[in-house]
């Protein structure tokens, strides 16, 4: 018994091995470096190769051999700054320089620096601003800046994945506002068991591809929370 007690009381103080079936815990070192609570901005990974599709370089005009950094501000600087693209669905980004921003002199770009915000991002149909913080999420100006996208490379792959469906570009139908995006796919939950969900950036757009047409479901542009939900032939 004393010795069963000893054993025991060597495993709470962590002097012993641990119980059966329950491995030790990782420290620090070991744990992978991917984890989700810290800004994507500062997170290391191998390389962008694999998360810039073929259609993502062909929009951006990015040559499918080339080697790309493994930080979104290398990424950003060396091959998004200067380019832009249109898609048949009348949607696209034109991306400047980072740098250009504080050089333009423009009041407005330059009080929304001293907010932590650089105005270097276009679309090609919306009249907003858009603008990155220093974590490269992506803004659009309300009365306040309102984040729609986790970084700047989310933005080009929805179009992608636009681009690369079947939908023709021809036309396109409004499905409303929503609450949440719960609620749009509650309240869509027939029409939607036809669509495959290809959500690349789960918090902000979520991408539904049919047969013959795209839904997208965003992050509405106003200060009020909504989602905005679009139907692309």
């Amino acid at each position: 018994m004393k010795g069963s007690r000893n054993r025991m009381r060597s495993l709470r103080l962590g002097n012993g091995k641990p119980p059966p079936n329950k491995p030790p815990l990782r420290t620090a070192q070991q744990r992978p470096v991917w984890i989700r609570r810290f800004p994507f901005a500062v997170q290391r990974v191998k390389t962008f190769d694999k998360m810039l599709n073929k259609e993502v370089r062909k929009l951006l005009g990015i040559p499918n051999q080339a080697l790309l950094p493994d930080t979104l501000p290398a990424l950003y600087d060396g091959w998004f700054a200067g380019r832009g693209y249109e898609t048949r669905f009348g949607e696209g980004w034109k991306f400047a320089s980072r740098a250009s921003v504080s050089k333009s002199g423009m009041p407005h770009h330059l009080a929304a620096l001293t907010e932590g915000y650089v105005v270097c991002l276009e679309h090609q149909a919306a009249q907003s601003w858009f603008a990155m913080d220093e974590a490269f999420r992506v803004y659009v100006e309300c009365e306040e800046w309102v984040q729609i996208a986790s970084s700047f490379l989310r933005l080009v792959e929805v179009d992608a994945l636009l681009v690369e469906s079947n939908a023709k570009g021809d036309r396109r139908n409004g499905l409303g506002t929503f609450p949440t995006f719960e609620e749009f796919e509650k309240s869509l939950q027939g029409y939607l068991s036809t669509f495959q969900e290809v959500t690349r950036d789960f918090e902000f757009t979520r991408v539904y591809r049919g047969a013959k047409s795209v839904i997208v479901a965003s992050r509405f542009h106003s200060d009020e929370y909504a989602i905005c939900g679009i139907e692309y032939f």
